[in-house]
């Protein structure tokens, strides 16, 4: 048999998952799960103390929410404003309801972009309903925190490999938060649209990172948006 016939086996074998592939030799014998967990532990609990070593010492507009925040260049976007990114990625809504007041003084906050539910919606593969449930826990606290200041509730983003049942689910979340948005009296922002939603409904390569996660083009586009669209907000992020 020769070498070339020997390797086209292989990689046969390799497509029909009868042999493992890379990633599956170098986490041979590991949970990948319980890994999983532990690296998402620990990067919040980094986050966190980044959050409580910095506290928050002049008046700002605070940006909640998972890694598109974690990830947004703020200061790139909103040139001459004064923020706090209060972002942890791959954190579900009930751990941000815990969180609400590390590292922010709700007393200097001038106004909220809040981006929740994107992982419950998706890692935790939630019904449109309960998301909107979890949400509609962190938004309350904002409210009962900063009762007057101006909150944009972001709308969930797309993804690039997103399902005929994933675009559904995710277009009845949308719709779920933005009546939670308008009923607490919240201004809210549309993101799953073109052009950071191609026309398979999903979220187009030339504005993203990965499958998740916008790039520098998707991040001015959403940047635009929230100076544009942002309602209450607007000014404070238009200088």
């Amino acid at each position: 048999m020769s070498l070339a016939t020997l390797c086209a086996g292989l990689y046969f074998l390799w497509r029909a998952d009868v042999l493992p592939g890379i990633w599956d030799v170098q986490h041979w014998g590991q949970d990948v799960a319980l890994q999983a967990r532990a690296e998402r532990a620990e990067h919040r609990a980094a986050r966190l103390a980044e959050f409580d070593a910095a506290g928050q010492s002049a008046r700002s507009v605070v940006f909640l929410g998972s890694s598109t925040i974690e990830r947004m260049p703020l200061e790139a976007l909103f040139e001459g404003t004064s923020m706090l990114n209060r972002g942890i990625g791959d954190e579900p809504a009930e751990q941000l309801l815990a969180r609400l007041d590390r590292g922010v003084d709700w007393g200097l906050v001038d106004g909220v972009v809040l981006y929740a539910g994107s992982v419950d919606f998706r890692r935790l593969g939630d019904e449109p309903a309960v998301t909107t449930s979890r949400v509609a826990d962190v938004a309350r606290a904002i409210r009962a925190r900063a009762p007057q200041v101006p909150v944009l509730m972001l709308g969930l983003l797309s993804q690039r490999d997103l399902t005929v049942l994933g675009r559904a689910r995710l277009e009845a979340t949308n719709a779920k938060l933005h009546a939670l948005a308008e009923a607490l009296e919240m201004d809210y922002l549309e993101t799953d649209r073109p052009p950071l939603t191609g026309p398979a409904g999903r979220l187009d390569a030339q504005y993203s990172a990965d499958r998740l996660h916008l790039n520098r083009l998707g991040y001015q586009v959403l940047g635009r948006w929230i100076r544009q669209n942002g309602g209450a907000l607007a000014p404070l992020l238009s200088h």
